[in-house]
């Protein structure tokens, strides 16, 4: 099932054919976006179904895997958790029918089927399953229909979950597919994952967005039991409790990359967010994954930094992956003006 991660060779070449005069600048971003997401699952697979050496280096493997996680940690993002005290805004959120239609329109500009896959995770309108029942008869990999799960906890996935476990699909991205979900289901699949020697990774990453007493007992079992700590670090993206400060805090004291906790303030636009944005910034830490970690942010102060980070020459991709959810007007320009400058 496993083949090279050509694609990443391959992405310059592809965007550039995706990229026609007559589609609009938002369909070229989503391409963009999907591609990125085609590098991440290329080298995902590689770790978890294969040993073989690939061409890419452990800092692009790092950087890639990290995006992956990033992007399902923001599927669990709620409208709660994006106010700032001293100012509450509406964020303007893309709809689930907005999403669906450019879906379409990448499919019909020739993107990548599996890469489309991903972009169906939470949705779950009839639309989106007769897509992933066309997509998975057409012959896409079935760990990257398991990925457009993540966030469902309705029968039909459920249904398709089991389907695709007992056809074969990486149970690591089982693990993942579970991201958000609270439910005794999908504790019960976490447990008999974990038994079966399942990634302690791919099930941390499962773990996002979840604040309950359950998620906080299984993140302990994972730390005891040798856990990547930088993983359960990204794990805690979209958490704004007490328990998640608490574990942010024990990491950097521990020494756990700071470039990992960062991350883990995806989606938060609260004064502790904001000041350990400071903090870090100050520290050194690689400002990239700041601004990926501004993400589902429609605040004043988030497109203060923004544009205070590209003055300073950070990394566009990182910024455009910090709009991932936002519909507002400014964001689009933002996305244009990104893309009219490579």
């Amino acid at each position: 099932m496993f083949k090279e991660p050509t694609i990443i060779n391959q992405k310059s070449e592809e965007i550039n054919k995706l990229s026609h005069p007559e589609v609009s600048p938002e369909v070229s971003s989503h391409i963009n976006k999907l591609w990125q997401e085609a590098d991440i699952i290329s080298v995902e697979l590689n770790n978890l179904q294969t040993e073989k050496k690939t061409n890419i280096t452990i800092e692009q493997d790092t950087k890639l895997k990290n995006r992956l996680t990033i992007i399902l940690n923001l599927m669990t993002l709620s409208k709660e958790n994006n106010s700032v005290e001293e100012e509450k805004t509406e964020t303007e959120y893309i709809t689930e029918e907005k999403a669906l239609e450019e879906i379409e329109k990448l499919l019909s500009a020739g993107a990548d089927k599996g890469s489309v896959a991903i972009g169906l995770a939470r949705l779950d309108s009839q639309q989106a399953w007769d897509l992933r029942e066309k997509l998975l008869s057409e012959g896409v990999d079935k760990d990257w229909i398991t990925l457009s799960l993540a966030g469902l906890d309705s029968k039909q996935a459920w249904d398709l979950r089991d389907t695709l476990i007992s056809s074969g699909a990486g149970k690591g991205y089982i693990a993942h597919s579970l991201t958000g979900l609270n439910s005794k289901q999908a504790w019960g699949l976490r447990e008999t994952l974990l038994s079966e020697g399942v990634s302690k990774v791919s099930i941390a990453r499962g773990l996002a967005g979840l604040d309950s007493q359950q998620a906080w007992d299984f993140r302990e079992t994972l730390l005891s039991e040798g856990a990547d700590k930088r993983y359960i670090a990204l794990g805690l993206a979209g958490l704004d409790s007490k328990e998640a400060w608490n574990l942010r805090d024990t990491f950097l004291s521990e020494g756990v990359d700071k470039d990992y906790v960062a991350q883990s303030l995806a989606g938060l636009d609260s004064k502790q967010a904001w000041d350990l944005r400071e903090r870090l910034i100050s520290e050194g830490v690689n400002k990239d994954y700041v601004a990926q970690s501004l993400a589902g942010l429609d605040s004043k102060q988030a497109w203060g930094l923004r544009k205070k980070l590209l003055s300073e020459g950070i990394d566009k991709d990182y910024v455009a992956q910090g709009l991932a959810g936002l519909d507002s007007q400014q964001a689009w320009d933002l996305r244009e003006l990104l893309l009219s400058q490579g």
